[in-house]
């Protein structure tokens, strides 16, 4: 008996230091850098939102974690509180948009990003809510 609850806190000890080590890689991992990566899908913003608008489950299947570069005219500049910026594109006659999200931006004025300006954007998207969402996003030129 004492052997099999000694083998048992044995694979239980396993088995705890096991999830640690996956738990600290994954608090560790860092997202990647999206100015390297090839995006799965090169669109301007009317066509997404087009395509959003007409099948959102469909479209949902097919962009959702899929780094997505996007063209579109920006329609504001937004600094939040943590240190990240949100650029929402849009195009004509449309009430949807993008809201890109970028992270560690601590100053958005030197971006020399103005409203009207048409812009590239990289990033992965996450669905739509009211607008489609992108984060980890970085500017194409």
């Amino acid at each position: 008996m004492n052997h099999l609850i000694r083998n048992l806190l044995i694979v239980a000890v396993a088995l705890g230091a096991i999830g640690l080590l996956i738990g600290l890689y994954l608090f560790n991992k860092k997202d990647p850098d999206l100015a390297k990566v090839k995006p799965d899908y090169v669109i301007d913003v009317s066509s997404l939102v087009g395509e959003f608008s007409q099948d959102e489950n469909s479209a949902t299947t097919k962009y959702v974690d899929k780094v997505l570069e996007v063209t579109g005219s920006v329609l504001s500049i937004e600094p939040t509180s943590d240190s990240t910026m949100n650029i929402t594109l849009s195009a004509e006659n449309q009430m949807t948009g993008v809201i890109c999200s970028f992270k560690n931006v601590s100053d958005p004025s030197s971006q020399n990003i103005k409203e009207g300006e048409i812009l590239k954007v990289r990033g992965v998207c996450s669905g739509m809510l009211m607008d489609i969402l992108l984060n980890n996003c970085v500017i194409v030129r």
